[in-house]
């Protein structure tokens, strides 16, 4: 199963395991979804493969799906998917590139996430205010409609175009206004 697809398996059926109202062969049959996904992703020697690789060994009691009286309708069906949920969790955290800039004011965080780069800024007086301005794949740039406008933090806001020719020379874009730049030596 690809990404994208589990993770809308997942969305889908998130609340409805949350509440035990999903059949016990349901929850399992996610949970073996999540797994085989990890199996194929997790496979280093990195912290979180090993980890992964000692939990699947059996070295760590795995949690138990119980059912309800009849044996249809799990008890705690999301306590049970919490640990494969957790490992998949922390594989899609580090596949993000990620950079946090600070000052006295302001908070900038930016990460890339399926081609798109995220800029958030944020007023450190204001938890939890903050803008959120996409760079879509296509070069693009909009705002998050859930967040402040960025008016509030940001008084301009550019992208650069940047480009390597065959021969080794680099093109800067900024604004329509076109650079070579020089390589430092």
């Amino acid at each position: 199963m690809e990404e994208k697809e589990l993770l809308n398996l997942i969305k889908k059926n998130y609340s409805a395991i949350a509440e035990d109202l999903l059949e016990s062969k349901k929850v399992e049959e996610i949970k073996d979804a999540i797994e085989g996904f990890l199996d194929q992703k997790l496979i280093g020697d990195d912290l979180l493969s090993l980890r992964y690789k000692k939990f699947r060994s059996g070295e760590e009691k795995k949690p138990t799906l119980w059912s309800g009286l009849k044996g249809i309708y799990p008890k705690e069906g999301l306590k049970y998917l919490n640990h494969w949920l957790s490992y998949l969790e922390q594989y899609l955290d580090s596949k993000r590139i990620k950079n946090r800039l600070e000052d006295e004011n302001l908070w900038v965080e930016s990460h890339i996430e399926n081609g798109e780069e995220h800029l958030l800024i944020g007023d450190k007086k204001d938890r939890g205010q903050h803008t959120h301005v996409i760079r879509g794949r296509t070069g693009e740039i909009r705002i998050d409609e859930k967040d402040i406008g960025p008016q509030l933090l940001a008084s301009k806001i550019e992208s650069t175009l940047e480009v390597t020719l065959v021969g080794g020379q680099k093109i800067r874009s900024v604004r329509g206004i076109l650079e070579f730049i020089k390589e430092i030596e």
